[in-house]
């Protein structure tokens, strides 16, 4: 009995006392707690890493197949092109003489054949009886190209489009052409109209036709050639003609991948578009499934090293909230919070900033006192008087302006989210002329209303004008920085331009605003407004050269060279004329207002005209990597300031100046 007492009194016991160091042991764990805790949010954080670095893995390898996708785009229309570019000359053949001799066509076609071997003939089929036509094919080939328009609708319908439009017109897929030639082919016609025949309608276009000279194009000979030095490995090319009938659609495709069609399923898909003549061509490229399920010793280690941190982390959040809301606490004091630096020019910085109370994001310019003189000072605040008076949706909206304390002068204005025209040229290449219009339509506006309150902006150039979508309109253009604004109806005011100095970019200058800078009128910002049109339709400026001198003697003394010359898009002459014209050394010989030039591009007629729909489309398959993309270069050449940003803006409320009511 003694001894079952004992047993039972010890079973009464404590676990913590019957085992051995066991209170001990339950404290010890109770302070591991928190490192157990650290540890299981650690292997969370690295499968959470882990999920990160993978997706950002697929997102640059899909980052990488859209750049590819958009070289191989952007090659093939060149290449395109350049295949059509022999037929263009054609019309100037034959409207040179009422009569070109088959020895004379024979030399023309022969010289293109043999720079264009993707071309498999060449013909003039003339308004003449079928007999006759046979003189005019080259090479001579009455069975491939004895084009019987009459009696063939497939190829009557495009030579009458031809003929109706005045442009060049393609036929769809020809499914096998005569002779040593199979696979797609398209036949081009463009026509050749009779000397000072009408051709203001359609039916005066159609019946003043002499005939059209045709050219049959191998497709995949074109897109072989081009594809020959381009790296395809991993990728699956698919040409299509989306303008045609269903069972004609592919004009080329690459060979399928091991595999097949299951290959591909779920692979990243990208099409680009391929205007060719006045049919809708589509470039579809889709990337092999590359690999993605090998996690290794690489990724263990990773976790390992992730779950240190997360218990690191978890022992010092507690201070870096704290901190973290004393420095947000601080950004708070003042009317607006800076937070980065946007960009930084002759007259001032800009940041990206938010208002305390607003929260709306807003773009400050600043102008510290030890960098400026009174001069510059003087000019800044005249910037902002003046630029604050103008309405135009496509000027800059200023919401503020004033001093700080520190003596910093600074204004508000709206924060544009785009890219400018510089970095839309350098990034997407030259402009079709149907959107060079449609932009500067919208800068013409805008300097019509300032002409119209006698002010002008002096610094017309492709980087002060923003590319961005505002209110659901895509490519909005915004004209930014009236820096060097003069206001040409208050002759009482102190000239703010030193003598013997010009102001401006070289690039953009007027020949008027190198010789007289004090002397400009609006006809410089009109000169300025042409070599931005330039700069978009060709992708150079007007004048190049390795001196600001030289670049300055040519805009007083060389002559342009006309756009249609070095841009890849078909010139329309309305257009060529008028760039020219606002490009004319003299300021009389060019156009009298931007009321004049903005009537005039809205009265030119162009083959692709810009609609909104291609505007919505460009944003969604290319404004948003483009706008990245300028965003990052601008990031990365900020990197090097090391300038310690003002965080906050406070306003001296006592030196605040009005704003001149005479102004």
């Amino acid at each position: 009995m003694p001894a079952k007492d004992e047993r039972s009194s010890a079973d009464k016991r404590p676990l913590s006392a019957r085992l051995p160091g066991g209170t001990a042991g339950a404290r010890g764990l109770w302070d591991h707690l928190p490192a157990l805790a650290a540890f299981a949010v650690g292997v969370g954080l690295s499968i959470a890493a882990y999920s990160v670095v993978e997706a950002r893995d697929q997102r640059r390898q899909l980052r990488a197949f859209e750049r590819r996708a958009d070289l191989i785009a952007v090659a093939l229309r060149g290449a395109f092109r350049v295949s059509v570019g022999a037929l263009h000359a054609a019309p100037s053949l034959f409207e040179a003489s009422e009569e070109v001799s088959r020895d004379a066509f024979r030399a023309f076609a022969h010289d293109a054949l043999a720079r264009h071997p993707e071309i498999y003939a060449f013909a003039w089929i003339p308004g003449v009886p079928a007999a006759e036509r046979a003189r005019f094919v080259e090479p001579p080939n009455a069975t491939a190209l004895a084009f019987d328009l009459a009696a063939e609708p497939t190829r009557r319908a495009p030579a009458d489009r031809a003929a109706a439009t005045g442009q060049l017109v393609a036929s769809p897929r020809l499914e096998r052409v005569e002779g040593p030639v199979t696979g797609a082919s398209v036949a081009l016609y463009i026509p050749v109209y009779q000397r000072g025949a009408p051709r203001a309608t359609p039916d005066e276009r159609s019946a003043g036709v002499r005939g059209w000279a045709a050219g049959v194009l191998r497709v995949g000979s074109a897109v072989e050639q081009t594809l020959a030095g381009l790296d395809l490995a991993g990728l699956d090319l698919l040409l299509l003609d989306e303008s045609g009938s269903p069972d004609g659609q592919v004009l080329f495709a690459t060979p399928p991948a091991p595999g097949g069609a299951a290959a591909a399923e779920g692979a990243p898909r990208v099409r680009r578009g391929l205007p060719f003549a006045d049919r809708r061509w589509t470039l579809v490229l889709t990337a092999h499934p590359g690999d993605h399920d090998g996690r290794g010793a690489a990724i263990l280690a990773g976790g390992i090293a992730l779950s240190a941190l997360g218990a690191a982390y978890l022992s010092a959040s507690g201070s870096v909230r704290r901190l973290r809301r004393q420095i947000a606490a601080a950004r708070r004091l003042g009317q607006y919070t800076l937070e980065e630096k946007l960009g930084e020019g002759g007259m001032g910085a800009v940041y990206k900033a938010e208002h305390a109370m607003l929260r709306r994001p807003t773009a400050v310019k600043l102008l510290r006192p030890g960098d400026a003189t009174h001069q510059r000072l003087a000019r800044f605040e005249r910037e902002v008087q003046l630029t604050s008076r103008l309405t135009h949706p496509n000027t800059i909206a200023i919401f503020d302006y004033g001093r700080t304390p520190e003596g910093v002068f600074y204004y508000a204005m709206e924060y544009l989210d785009g890219l400018t025209l510089e970095e839309l040229v350098r990034l997407d290449g030259p402009q079709p002329p149907g959107r060079v219009i449609h932009l500067l339509e919208q800068v013409c506006g805008a300097l019509a209303e300032a002409h119209a309150v006698g002010l002008i902006h002096r610094d017309i150039k492709p980087a002060n004008l923003m590319l961005c979508q505002r209110g659901g309109i895509p490519d909005f253009v915004k004209v930014l920085d009236f820096g060097l604004v003069k206001e040409l109806s208050r002759e009482s005011l102190p000239p703010l331009s030193v003598a013997g100095t010009f102001i401006g970019t070289p690039h953009y200058l007027a020949p008027e605003a190198i010789r007289t800078p004090d002397k400009v009128d609006a006809r410089s910002d009109l000169y300025a407004a042409g070599a931005v049109g330039y700069f978009l339709l060709t992708g150079a400026p007007v004048f190049q050269g390795r001196t600001l001198l030289e670049i300055c003697g040519q805009h007083l003394h060389a002559e342009p060279a006309p756009p249609s010359r070095c841009a890849p898009y078909p010139m329309p002459p309305a257009l060529e004329g008028l760039i020219l014209r606002c490009l004319a050394k003299d300021p009389a010989a060019r156009p009298a207002s931007a009321l004049e030039v903005l009537d005039a591009l809205q009265a030119t007629l162009v083959l692709d005209p810009w609609r909104r729909a291609d505007a919505e489309r460009w944003w969604r398959e290319r404004g948003g990597s483009l706008k990245s993309a300028a965003q990052g270069a601008r990031a990365g050449s900020r990197k090097a300031d090391k300038e310690p940003l003002l965080r906050t803006v406070a306003i001296d409320m006592h030196r605040r100046k009005p704003r001149d009511e005479t102004a």
